[in-house]
Formats: C-alpha cells, sequence, structure tokens
C-alpha cells in the first residue's frame, strides 16, 4: 500500500505543469476531487472498498435500513457471523421491481429527498413475534390515555394489519402523549434474546403535523417499577418523521432499565409521544407492534470517495495537505493525468492547450480502432487498470415481465 497526501500530489503534478507554477492553479483541492470523480464514474478502483457493518441487522419485518453515506457500488452481502460461501446470494434489483416484489434475497438502492438506503427484503427467519397487533384499545389487555393523550379508539379504514389501528387525539397541553396498558396482556418471555433484539411500531402523524414530533418511546417489562425503555428520534431508515405512516425500529440494546425487569412477562407497557406544545392533534394512530432478533449482515462496497483524512475518514473533496488519496500505484497515475486535463484547461491558451489536452486524453484512453488496426497497441491507462482489476461489483438485473410456462 502507499500513502499518498495531499501534499505529494501537489509535488508530483507540479513537473508535470512543465515549468508553471502550482500557484496558477486557482483551487488544487477542487480540481482533484473533480479529477477523481471523473475517475470514479469510469472505474471502480481496488483502494476504494470498504466493509460496512450495518447499523441495525436485517428483520424479516424491516426493509429499508441506513446505508454507508460514500456508498458507491455493491460487491457482497453476507452475515456478519458466517462466511460468504455459507451466505444466501443477495440480488440486486431496481427500485421499482423492489417494491412491487419485494423477493427474498433481493435488494435495491432508494432515494427519498437526497437520503440513500439500503432496501433489502430477507428470508422470514420465524423469529418474529406480534407483541399488540393494537386491533382496537382493548384487543390485548386494557389501554388507557394519559397526560395530552385521550379519546381512544378502533380506525376501522386506515390501518396496517388486522382489522383496525388505535387511534387516539393529543391535545397540544404539554408536549407529551401517553398511552399504558393497564391490565394483563399475554406474556411474552424474551429473557433468551439477551435484549438484543428490536421491537417495530407503525405510527399514523396526522398531515402538517410531522414536524411537531421530536421522539417516540416504547417500554415493556414486569411492572411500573421494574421496565426497559427504548426511545427513538427518526423511522426505521434513518430519516426524519413524516406525515403518514412511520415504521418505526425500537433496539432494546441502547434501552435504559428503570429498577430490575427480568424480561420474562413484558406485560408492563407504555408507549410516549413527544411533540412540540401547542394547537390538539387529533386522529394519530398506532398499529402493529412486533419484535425480533434479527441477523447482523455487512456489505463491501466501492466508496465514491477518493480521499480520507489522517483517521482514515473518508471525504469526498480534500481539504488539507496531510489528507490522504486512496490510490494504489496505476489508479494514481490515471488520477494525476485526469487532473492535468482540468489543469491544462486553466492554465494554457490556443494551440498549446489543444495540443497538450490531445496528448492527456490520449494517454488516459489509448489509440482508437480503426478498419486497419483492431487491436492498438496502447489502449491508454483506464483500459489497462481494468484488464489487470477487472470490477466485482454486482449488477442489476430487472424482471420486466413475468411469463407463464
Amino acid at each position: 500500500m502507499i500513502n499518498i497526501t495531499l501534499a505529494q500530489l501537489k509535488a508530483d503534478i507540479a513537473p508535470m505543469m512543465k515549468g508553471t507554477s502550482l500557484r496558477q492553479i486557482k483551487d488544487f483541492y477542487g480540481t482533484a476531487a473533480k479529477a477523481a470523480n471523473r475517475l470514479t464514474s469510469r472505474i471502480d478502483t481496488e483502494e476504494t472498498r470498504c466493509t460496512f457493518q450495518l447499523a441495525t441487522p436485517f428483520y424479516e419485518s424491516v426493509r429499508d435500513y441506513p446505508m454507508a453515506t460514500d456508498y458507491k457500488r455493491m460487491i457482497a452481502i453476507y452475515k456478519q457471523a458466517q462466511t460468504r460461501r455459507g451466505n444466501m446470494p443477495f440480488g440486486q434489483t431496481s427500485s421499482s421491481q423492489f417494491l412491487n416484489l419485494k423477493e427474498p434475497g433481493s435488494y435495491s438502492i432508494g432515494w427519498n429527498k437526497m437520503v440513500r438506503t439500503l432496501n433489502v427484503q430477507v428470508l422470514p427467519d420465524g423469529n418474529c413475534t406480534v407483541i399488540d397487533d393494537f386491533n382496537g384499545p382493548s384487543a390485548n389487555g386494557l389501554w388507557v390515555a394519559s397526560a395530552d393523550a385521550s379519546g381512544l379508539y378502533t380506525e376501522p379504514l386506515n390501518y396496517i394489519q388486522g382489522n383496525g389501528a388505535l387511534g387516539l387525539n393529543l391535545s397540544g397541553a404539554t408536549g407529551s402523549g401517553i398511552i399504558t396498558n393497564s391490565t394483563v396482556p399475554a406474556a411474552l418471555d424474551l429473557s433468551a434474546d439477551l435484549n438484543e433484539d428490536s421491537s417495530f411500531l407503525y405510527v399514523y402523524i396526522p398531515p402538517g403535523t410531522s414536524a411537531r414530533f421530536t421522539s417516540f418511546a416504547l417500554v415493556r417489562g414486569d411492572s411500573a417499577s421494574a421496565y426497559r425503555t427504548s426511545t427513538v428520534n427518526s423511522k426505521a431508515d434513518g430519516t426524519a418523521f413524516s406525515d403518514g405512516w412511520n415504521f418505526l425500529l425500537f433496539p432494546w440494546a441502547s434501552g435504559v432499565n428503570t429498577g430490575s425487569p427480568t424480561n420474562t412477562k413484558n406485560q408492563y407497557r407504555v408507549f410516549t409521544a413527544a411533540y412540540t406544545a401547542g394547537t390538539a392533534i387529533n386522529g394519530f394512530l398506532l398499529d402493529s407492534w412486533t419484535n425480533d432478533l434479527g441477523t447482523q449482515y455487512l456489505m463491501d462496497y466501492y466508496s465514491e470517495y477518493f480521499f480520507r483524512d489522517t483517521s482514515d475518514n473518508f471525504k469526498a473533496v480534500p481539504t488539507s495537505d496531510t489528507d490522504l488519496v486512496n490510490v494504489g500505484v496505476a489508479s494514481y497515475e490515471i488520477l494525476k493525468t485526469e487532473m492535468m486535463i482540468d489543469i491544462t484547461q486553466e492554465i494554457r491558451t490556443g494551440a498549446v492547450r489543444a495540443e497538450e489536452l490531445l496528448d492527456w486524453r490520449l494517454m488516459l484512453n489509448g489509440t482508437p480502432q480503426s478498419r486497419y488496426v483492431k487491436d492498438p497497441p496502447y489502449h491508454g491507462l483506464y483500459q489497462d487498470y481494468y484488464q489487470k482489476f477487472p470490477s466485482d461489483a454486482v449488477v442489476t438485473v430487472t424482471r420486466t415481465y413475468n411469463f407463464d410456462v
């Protein structure tokens, strides 16, 4: 491995400018980033391979997960505790196909208002447990409202599972709405999960009010003096709360104990909505409280960031001469040549500019084929690199039609 700093890159670029000073380059860091962007759009370089541990395990009932911010192309998804050979291969599909089919073993890359997510459908593992389907206030024990919450009712039309959802109204007085299961629902022993499991819940936020909600909390435990609390301030995929149905993920590993809950009964259950006090919010809904242990996965991918700081944090644009360039010997030559195209356009004019640009582009792309020369002797830096280091990126496969056979 070679460690090329931005200071070294400057020193290597200087003699390629044929006597012109580096001071003629108005923004060296920006020029380096622009050249790196062109490079990464053409080839997947070995030095930008990364392994990312997903922030949450894969769950049977969860399909949207937070994504690495520097993701470019996928190489593999596999279980953390097993070798790649022991894993079911995941296939990448288009977003539209994934949303329509949700085939087990498939994934796609989703976007929502410039937030990228990983959409995955795993095989059912049989570990998903329904804690409360919220078909109504008394479907599994009796829920009662307190603080700002009131008017519990069964919503018969707008629901996720079962025959309805649990509805309530928030007065807006204090900014805290609470519902508590006041009787004894069915006991649920989750002690074998060692609090490494997670709970999932759908909440419906009435239109125009999502910006007022700051967090939601779930409580499960033995009694009002022995329970565990998990709080979230975003949706399961890491995006902000939005109007309509929100899918929430409550990780119990980061929960906080009050007293000494045994995790063998979990009959004490509380839900709290924290929001900005003000006008009343009517028609808030809850549905489908489930629980799953999940499986931890890793993913290998190519990063779209070509630079990193001294703490190995990848970045798109360098900001210091001590920053490092994510290159090997071959890819470093491509980066310098790509940079010289931008530098030549900035510092040269006229015939000299055209001649030098032709030389740099020839170095990158090689001699083109012709009817007389099918295999030119010089293929260019890009083709030479790709022949030595072909990409391992997963190819997106889209099925546009199902045939009946």
